[in-house]
């Protein structure tokens, strides 16, 4: 029975999402994206150098682009989309971001806020670049869109379906690798700090009252609700309130995402219930994305704040 339910909430998923891409199938072809791959490779060098710091950044950045463009794969192959539309959600990973490159180049760090929005300069360098001339409209439209809002607040409502679903597709598989680096780092960043990556809050041992409030609530911490280092990480890992994808929710489990930030953080009877409170959801709305009974339009509105990677 248990066998014939999961093949049953998968059928689901497939339907759901054919209805979405059928009026429109991408037929993007393998010699596009390896000309894309091209394209990627030679920006890319045009910002690496001899100064360790920078490598370490373009590498950092370039792993991460790498990672979620298989993590938009195999979203995609979970949801057992054509080959054209598993080439358009690699080509969104691909470029997503692509603006971080010139962003560092500039100001020296990934922080939006201390520079420049880099999902917005890297949409406006595939236009100015014109670097997806040989895809059809839709599909460049697609990846532009994609790229452009990856990082935002919310997305718009008003956008096709095809836009909203490939940008919720982004959005997810950029959260996935977001927790490799982020679990990466913390676990390392006692021997060394990364300037480039790391928001102006104090280490400190407190959490934020509004923080607790919020995932007590089983919603997205709001950035504004930030104190510490302690409240960044809870942020992220509730994230599970966000995820578009049951797929992603299975990789963040199998992965044990959330327990790698857990043992990071203070090891008091207040944390140990916000983790334990966000282990039971991330289950729950892995069931709910299963049957695509998630009654919040699938994260559609947005993440909760900004994500940066």
């Amino acid at each position: 029975m248990q066998n014939q339910s999961r093949v049953s909430c998968a059928g689901f998923l497939v339907i759901a999402a054919s209805r979405i891409l059928r009026k429109d199938d991408s037929i993007m072809t393998f010699e596009q994206i390896q000309y894309l791959e091209k394209w990627f490779d030679q920006h890319v060098r045009g910002f690496d150098g001899e100064d360790p710091d920078v490598s370490e950044n373009i590498r950092l950045k370039v792993t991460h682009t790498v990672k979620v463009r298989e993590a938009c794969r195999r979203i995609a192959k979970s949801l057992r989309l054509g080959e054209g539309d598993r080439l358009l959600a690699e080509a969104c990973g691909l470029m997503h971001d692509v603006g971080r490159f010139e962003q560092y180049a500039r100001f020296k760090t990934f922080v939006d806020a201390k520079s420049v929005d880099h999902a917005e300069l890297g949409a406006s360098l595939l236009e100015k670049e014109s670097v997806l001339d040989s895809l059809r409209p839709g599909e460049r439209h697609v990846i532009i869109r994609a790229v452009r809002y990856h990082n935002r607040l919310s997305l718009f409502l008003n956008d096709s379906p095809r836009v909203l679903f490939f940008t919720k597709l982004l959005r997810d598989a950029d959260k996935i690798d977001i927790y490799r680096v982020v679990t990466d780092y913390y676990r390392t960043a006692h021997v060394r700090r990364n300037e480039a990556i790391q928001l102006d809050l104090p280490d400190t041992p407190e959490i934020s009252g509004q923080v607790i409030a919020d995932i007590h609530a089983k919603r997205l911490v709001k950035k504004a609700h930030l104190r510490t280092l302690n409240d960044f990480k809870l942020l992220q890992m509730a994230w599970v309130y966000g995820f578009n994808f049951a797929e992603t929710c299975r990789i963040v489990r199998g992965r044990g995402y959330l327990e790698k930030i857990r043992q990071t953080l203070p090891d008091t009877d207040e944390v140990e219930r916000l983790y334990q409170t966000l282990l039971s959801d991330l289950k729950a709305r892995c069931g709910r994305l299963e049957t695509g009974r998630t009654g919040d339009g699938s994260g559609t509105r947005g993440t909760g704040d900004t994500i940066r990677a």
